[in-house]
């Protein structure tokens, strides 16, 4: 043998046999979580993969998947693969087998739904309204959605059981997440002059009530008030806020219902 070529002697003869022996040749492997995700290297949570190491040519090694939360794994690249690839099998895939062989993981984000239930409000123009977020969005301040003759107290669901007017959904969140708008009704004035004329009974959501006329209400609140009644005088009718209750005439004589309605009356 001279350098690593075997040489036959002068005047050998008879049949020869020659048995090649091979030493495998070790690669050593490493991973790259990150990725395309590589700016991220504060956030917690890249996927593990055992057996970084070495291994020798023609090994049969397939690479399983990590896993990273709000992330959808797409595949390995590296030793001459450029497309993302999974299952990895060094056996199948590498044709390039350098020294040293880094696996780069490749992700997605996911996007994760978020559905409101408005209770009866709306959203006001130009609100903020998502219908689905990714993990690696910044944090979302949840809008504020309106009603007419309520107060929004706030959200309920993925956030908070107690109402939460400022919620947020943090960045780095992840699954779908739903939330309810809480509502309390506002409270305006009602002012009556009955002119030295009285009123017995009235009611109030169905129920009758006696005593001075109500001075507030609510929008969930439905008042019915029948005509007063004024020793030696007939009542000539009601004036006053009476399209806010839905009453197109400038005087009305008959009794009155508050349903529906928001705002002071008079």
């Amino acid at each position: 043998r001279d350098g690593g070529v075997w040489a036959m002697a002068p005047g050998t003869w008879g049949d020869i046999t020659w048995t090649a022996r091979w030493t495998p040749t070790s690669h050593k492997v490493t991973y790259d979580m990150k990725g395309a995700y590589a700016y991220m290297g504060t956030t917690p949570g890249w996927g593990e993969v055992q057996g970084a190491g070495g291994f020798d040519t023609g090994t049969r090694l397939e690479v399983p998947a990590p896993v990273w939360e709000g992330f959808r794994f797409l595949g390995w690249t590296g030793a001459g693969v450029g497309a993302p690839t999974h299952p990895f099998v060094f056996s199948d895939e590498v044709e390039d087998w350098a020294s040293e062989i880094t696996l780069t993981a490749h992700w997605e984000p996911v996007e994760y739904p978020i559905t409101f239930e408005l209770a009866g409000g709306e959203w006001p123009e130009g609100a903020d309204v998502r219908e689905g977020y990714l993990t690696i969005f910044n944090d979302y301040v949840l809008p504020a959605p309106v009603r007419r003759g309520y107060l929004f107290a706030g959200w309920t669901g993925s956030n908070s059981s107690v109402p939460e007017r400022d919620a947020v959904l943090p960045a780095g969140s992840v699954g779908a997440k739903s939330y309810r708008a809480n509502w309390q009704p506002e409270t305006y004035s009602i002012s009556w002059e009955l002119d030295g004329g009285a009123v017995d009974a009235w009611t109030l959501n169905g129920e009758a009530q006696t005593g001075p006329l109500p001075a507030t209400y609510t929008a969930d609140d439905e008042i019915a008030v029948p005509v007063p009644e004024k020793s030696g005088f007939e009542f000539l009718g009601w004036a006053g806020s009476l399209t806010d209750i839905g009453i197109a005439d400038p005087v009305w004589a008959g009794p009155i219902t508050i349903k529906d309605a928001v705002g002071d009356l008079s």
